[in-house]
């Protein structure tokens, strides 16, 4: 069976709201890029999972990713020297103090698109970073997911244009669509995972941008 492609969803979506002349092609987009960023995030997509690694320089204590240009937000970051797991810090105990010494680093905290870390790098050293991808916007052909997800997208994206034209009992009808689709394919939801072993706080309250 056939994918469905970007404008397949873009026709469907225009007949689901029932091929409105004040909708545009624009905000069709607009809505299936919404569903795409939203199906990214909620499911587990191996499409979307990345590894890149990014050097943090002899004297220098973060790194803003230049290999990775589609990092949404990290997963585990790694002294790629030493071995170990560089854990996540809370930001504030990380930057109290005055300097932070030379050494190799061991935790860190991910603020503004830059990873900080808790000490002064005593050489060049490589970094892997074990990533979840940010979808590039859709505009034509198949989406970057699996097609297992393309109903999904196409419902998403009713969703919201129908929330949007304030049409909610159909908006809520899609809803239950979604639901009834993901018993019957029992697709994996992305379970959160705490970032932080003292804190508490999940990957979603810090990480993401």
């Amino acid at each position: 069976m056939a994918r469905r492609t970007f404008e397949r969803i873009d026709a469907n979506l225009a007949l689901r709201i029932g091929n409105r002349t004040d909708v545009t092609a624009i905000m069709r987009g607009e809505w299936i890029n919404d569903a795409l960023l939203r199906c990214s995030n909620e499911y587990e997509h191996p499409e979307m999972e990345g590894i890149t690694i990014e050097t943090l320089l002899q004297g220098h204590d973060s790194i803003t990713p230049v290999v990775a240009t589609d990092l949404w937000w990290p997963v585990m970051v790694k002294n790629n020297v030493s071995g170990t797991i560089c854990r996540p810090a809370d930001r504030e105990r990380l930057e109290q103090g005055v300097m932070k010494i030379e050494g190799p680093p061991a935790r860190f905290y991910w603020w503004n698109n830059t990873f900080y870390f808790d000490a002064l790098a005593n050489k060049d050293i490589p970094i892997k970073i074990w990533y979840r991808r940010l979808p590039a916007e859709w505009t034509t052909g198949i989406s970057v997911l699996a097609k297992a997800y393309d109903v999904i997208l196409e419902l998403y994206a009713a969703e919201n244009a129908l929330n949007f034209l304030r049409e909610y009992d159909k908006a809520e009808l899609s809803a239950r669509e979604v639901k009834t689709y993901l018993m019957d394919m029992n697709l994996p939801k992305r379970s959160e995972k705490l970032n932080d072993y003292k804190t508490g706080l999940e990957a979603g309250d810090r990480w993401h941008k």
